[in-house]
């Protein structure tokens, strides 16, 4: 699982796409801009290798006009979490 923290709400449907475009993963939610002072965010899930190349490859896609802040990969989150996340 991924969460990614970045950039304004142009950049993340980009990103998205760049990301479902290019692994076998699924967008569970894609946040865009609202309510939070101008920035979206996306959360996938898949295999992890699959996620990393999805996010590796939106990172590239925007990263001339997108704002990245963050991400992080939960490889194998807790129940509880994976319940609180989905």
């Amino acid at each position: 699982m991924e969460f990614w923290k970045p950039i304004d709400a142009v950049s993340i449907i980009e990103a998205a796409d760049q990301a479902a475009k290019t692994a076998i993963v699924d967008v569970i939610e894609l946040r865009i801009a609202k309510g939070m002072c101008g920035k979206s965010y996306l959360m996938l899930t898949g295999e992890v290798a699959a996620v990393e190349a999805a996010i590796d490859r939106a990172k590239e896609a925007v990263s001339d006009d997108g704002m990245y802040l963050d991400s992080a990969v939960i490889a194998h989150p807790d129940a509880q979490i994976r319940d609180a996340i989905l």
